[in-house]
Parts: structure tokens; sequence; C-alpha cells
């Protein structure tokens, strides 16, 4: 049995497609949840937690919730937390993620390594949706388990597990993905109902990983119209799917963002003035962390790190070495300088829409280093809701897991690409570049066992698919 748009076949001027078995789908569905259980199992071998923000601040919001739950009590009012707490506005209380709040019921003192166990979870449903996105597209399998790998464990996805609230929006982008995708090819209600609840979960967090994944699906809803043959028909034709995504996501939110926006008005900083954003911009010395994991000492257990952050810079950023921390692994480092670059794949046509949500989240990263930021940040709704356009090195590791995975295919259908004189010079001087990176220890790659070793610790290995 076989399930695939497209044919097994495709006219010459298009990339061959790879029709799906069953087989194939569930192969690549073990490896990948092995994949998934290796990564997580190293925090408890190691004796070890994700320390910083998910013990400090999300760990103490889900005990509080669990025991206010376990005793009968509506936990709308968190007493403990800045000795009174309207924990019900409070976008990181846990309260209106159903994932967590079944958590706390179903386990009202959760150890430090169950909560992270859990945590980890939520990148199960965008690992398993990334196979799907890859299956429905016709792209080969094993494309599909690299994306995913580098979904998992890739630039913010590890470096940054102690933001246990932006690693819950994270997890479900690619869900959301595939559903609105399938809800517009199918006219299907039920598909969009589904893909307003996913995409509800999503964003319930109010986080900038949300936000700026929340642009991005529309933005896939956008460029389905704009791509279709005929876009007002095709419109015509889904205004309907596209009308209940709307009012089923806005009633969803409406509760919990209007919440928010009332408790905004008692707060001190309900917005932030471009100053004080542009802070935590993206330092572009970051990307040398693309091709060489421990580049700077990212990884090392102790405090010689010398790349960008607030010591190295003389507190001209507020990021910080997890937060400037981007390497997927390198082999989609290898892939996308050589194959997509240099050999051009990433100009096809299927592939347009990964790598233009890569190319926005880059520029939206750097912020105040390119001319964009300002305007942006003056004239777009929401943007100075928040602090820190280094946020959007997460939908960058989403971009390089879909245009690494679409290099797979590519490569596994129809091998290496062909280049000119000079592309091939720069491919063998990448080659090279990357055979002599920095070889860090295992030991020194993997997470922290104590939560007092630096932020970067939260990176437990040294690459999601070398």
């Amino acid at each position: 049995m076989t399930r695939s748009p497209v044919s097994q076949t495709s006219p010459a001027h298009l990339p061959p497609v790879h029709a799906w078995t069953s087989r194939d789908l569930w192969l690549a569905l073990a490896a990948v949840m092995l994949f998934w259980a290796a990564a997580a199992a190293v925090w408890p071998l190691a004796g070890a937690v994700v320390p910083w923000d998910s013990k400090n601040h999300f760990y103490p919001m889900l005990r509080y919730l669990g025991a206010a739950l376990a005793n009968g009590e509506l936990p709308l009012w968190n007493p403990y937390h800045f000795a009174g707490h309207p924990s019900v506005a409070d976008p990181q209380s846990l309260l209106f993620t159903p994932t967590m709040l079944f958590f706390a019921w179903l386990d009202p003192s959760p150890s430090m390594e169950l909560f992270d166990a859990v945590v980890f979870a939520h990148l199960i449903p965008g690992a398993v949706a990334t196979l799907l996105l890859f299956r429905r597209r016709g792209w080969h399998p094993a494309g599909a388990v690299a994306a995913a790998m580098v979904f998992v464990l890739g630039g913010s996805a590890s470096a940054r597990l102690q933001h246990t609230g932006m690693i819950i929006s994270y997890g479900f982008v690619p869900l959301a993905w595939w559903l609105l995708e399938e809800a517009l090819a199918r006219r299907s209600y039920a598909f969009g109902l589904a893909f307003a609840v996913v995409a509800a979960v999503m964003t319930v967090g109010r986080d900038q990983v949300a936000f700026l994944c929340g642009l991005s699906l529309i933005g896939v809803a956008f460029h389905a119209i704009l791509t279709a043959p005929a876009p007002l028909a095709y419109l015509r034709a889904r205004i309907g799917v596209l009308a209940v995504m709307g009012v089923v996501g806005g009633a969803l939110l409406a509760v919990p963002s209007l919440l928010t926006m009332q408790f905004l008005m008692t707060s001190t900083r309900p917005s932030f003035g471009y100053g004080a954003a542009i802070m935590g911009s993206l330092p572009p010395s970051s990307f040398a962390t693309t091709l060489f994991a421990d580049v700077f000492g990212s990884l090392r257990w102790t405090y010689d790190y010398w790349g960008p952050d607030w010591q190295s810079m003389d507190g001209n950023t507020w990021t910080d070495r997890a937060v400037n921390y981007l390497f997927a692994g390198t082999l989609p480092a290898v892939l996308i300088l050589w194959h997509g670059i240099a050999g051009g794949r990433l100009a096809a046509r299927e592939i347009r829409y990964p790598v233009i949500v890569l190319g926005a989240a880059i520029l939206y990263a750097l912020g105040r280093y390119t001319p964009l930021f300002a305007p942006i940040f003056d004239h777009f709704p929401g943007v100075d809701l928040y602090r820190r356009p280094a946020d959007a090195t997460f939908v960058i590791n989403i971009g390089l897991a879909l245009t690494a995975g679409y290099l797979v295919h590519r490569y596994v259908t129809e091998g290496a690409p062909r280049l000119s004189s000079g592309a091939a010079g720069l491919a063998r001087a990448a080659r090279l570049a990357l055979r002599a990176r920095p070889s860090p220890s295992w030991r020194g790659s993997c997470g922290c066992p104590t939560a007092t070793r630096p932020k970067a610790s939260t990176c437990r290995t040294p690459c999601a698919t070398a």
C-alpha cells in the first residue's frame, strides 16, 4: 500500500519523487523515535537536569499548578510567586497549555527528571509531522529522517531547552504546518478544525517563538494561494475552511490573550522600546557555529567561552552562548553549502517557501545588524511586545531542517549536483574547512550534570546528524 500525492515518475524538468510505502513510514518513524529516545536519555544517564529557567521558573510553576489541582483549588492566583501573582493571566504559568495541565493533574509533584522528559516529549509531534510533510511531497524517507533529527536536536532545540515555553511552542509547528496543508489540499473542515486546535496550543504560550511561527503558518496559506494555477478560484473554494480555522482558533485564544492584555496594563513594561529590543539581536559572528559546533567553546563545561555574548561584546548585547548557538549538524552544513547553494538545488520551486522562511528568520534574528528591523519594529503589530529578535533562531532551525532534509532527498534520488568550476572550488574549500573543524570530546558535548554549568551546556551533543 502506498500513499503519495504525486506519481513515482515525474517530468524530466522536475526533481524525482519517491512514493512512500507503509514500510517506509514505519521504518522512518522507528528511526526518529530511537533518535529521540537516545537524545532524551543523555540527561538522566549523566545524572543531569536542564538548568536555568527550566528549574528556576517553569518547574516551580508546574509544581504549584499540580498542588492546586490536587487540593481541589482553581490555580488562578499563585500566592508563592512574587508574593502573589495572577497565574491565570501569565503566559508562562502553563495553565492554558493542555499537555502541561494534564501532566500537573496526573502527577502533582513530579521529579525534575520527569519534568524534563515531559518537556522534551513535546518535540515528538513536530518530529513525526516532519515525516508526514516529506511524505505528502514525495520526498525520500532518508531526507525526512534527517530533517526530523535536525528538528529534535539542532540549534536552539537543544541549546535552549531551559526555555520551556518556547520549546513547547516550537514542538507543535510542523504538526500545525502539515494539518494546514492537508486542510487546504483536501478542502477538509475536519483537518481545518484540527489545525485550529493545534495552532492554538502552539501559540497559547504567547512567546516570540509562537508569534514568529504563527506568522510562518500564515505564510504557508498565502503561498498556497498565490502559487495555485487560479489563485482566486483556489481561495473561493477554501474560504469556508479558512473561516473555520480563524473562528475556532480565535475563540480558543481569546480568553488567555485578553487576560494577558489586561495584566500588561499593570506591568512596568507592557512593551519594549527599540533600544531595549535590539540588545537581543543575534551577533553575525554567531553564524560560525552553524559550521563548527565548538568553535567558541560553546560546548565546554568551563567558563572559557570566547564567542559573542554580553561579556565579550562589552554589554552591547543581552544574548549569551545558548541563544547564539546555531549548529544543526555537519551534514546539513555540507549539503546546504555544496548541494544547496553551489549546486543551486535550493532554487527549486518545491523548496522555495522553506527557503523564504529560513531567509526571513535570519534577517529578523540579526535585528539591529540589518536596516530592516527598525521599520519592522516600528510598524509591524506585535513585534514591540518582545525584546529578543534572536528568538528567531528556533525558526532558523526549522528552515535548516526542511532544507537539509530536502537536499538529502535530492542526493539519494539524483546523486550529487554538477558544479561549475568556481562552485566546485568553493565546495572543495568548504569540505576541507569542515574536515578541520574542532573535535570536542564526547563528554564535553553532552548535557550538563549540574545546574551550575554554563548555560550553553544545555547543548547535549556536538551535532544532530554528523
